[in-house]
């Protein structure tokens, strides 16, 4: 996906080198470029913050696994050891 968005937003900056003229007048096509480029930006970070959340997921798992084998002990009772 940043790939992607990379290369469009490189292909209109070449555009933008061969004919300014086009941007001059147009703001919105200038808004698309940014727009695209920020997403751009923003991919790494939306990935960094999805492996950090499947992570956080994957610990409590194995805590409620641990809990779970411990708490049958508890409840009667006896020390967890």
């Amino acid at each position: 996906l940043q790939i992607a968005l990379l290369s469009v937003v490189m292909a209109n900056a070449a555009s933008f080198l061969v004919s300014h003229q086009h941007y001059s007048g147009d703001p919105a096509t200038s808004l698309l470029v940014v727009t695209l480029f920020g997403m751009a930006l923003g991919v790494p970070r939306m990935w960094m913050a999805e492996q950090h959340r499947m992570r956080r997921i994957h610990l409590a798992a194995e805590s409620q696994i641990a809990l779970a084998g411990a708490a049958p002990a508890v409840a009667r009772g006896r020390s967890a050891k």
